[in-house]
């Protein structure tokens, strides 16, 4: 998931233009607040997943993160890397009923009854909207002030 901004203002291309050789307001305003955005999200995720997953894996590897500088900033929520867990979009998005096959240690042939889509990705971006967008505007009136400023 991702979050973009966007800039509305009559002098919008010498605006980003003028961004692109002054990365510092950009990084002064939207730094800070997509740092927030992004812990809104992952809190509100977090707030969802109110299941027990068989290894715990789900809830202790969920992460956030905000990279880049300038108007390149970028805030990512979510699970990546060599941690992730596997079982987190079967949990997110449920499952069809299935034949898992003979377990040996149980000396049975076992068939999944399915799970049900647990949406709590989806359900706690939503959440999260409204602060997100809050943040997002604040920083886009502060940079647009500051570049009045400078010109």
């Amino acid at each position: 998931m991702s979050y973009g901004i966007t800039l509305h203002a009559v002098d919008l291309d010498w605006q980003i233009t003028l961004l692109e050789f002054e990365p510092q307001i950009a990084n002064k305003h939207l730094q800070p607040a997509m740092t927030r955005a992004v812990h809104a999200v992952k809190t509100a995720i977090g707030s969802r997943m109110t299941f027990r997953d068989r290894t715990g894996e789900a809830r202790s590897t969920l992460m956030s993160k905000v990279s880049g500088q300038g108007m390149r900033i970028k805030g990512r929520v979510g699970w990546w890397g060599d941690g992730m867990p596997w079982h987190v979009n079967v949990l997110e998005y449920g499952t069809a009923p299935h034949f898992i096959g003979f377990v040996p240690a149980l000396g049975v042939t076992v068939d999944h009854p399915g799970l049900p889509a647990m949406k709590f990705v989806e359900g706690g971006a939503a959440e999260a909207s409204p602060e997100v967008l809050v943040e997002m505007e604040i920083a886009a009136v502060n940079i647009t002030n500051d570049l009045a400023v400078k010109g």
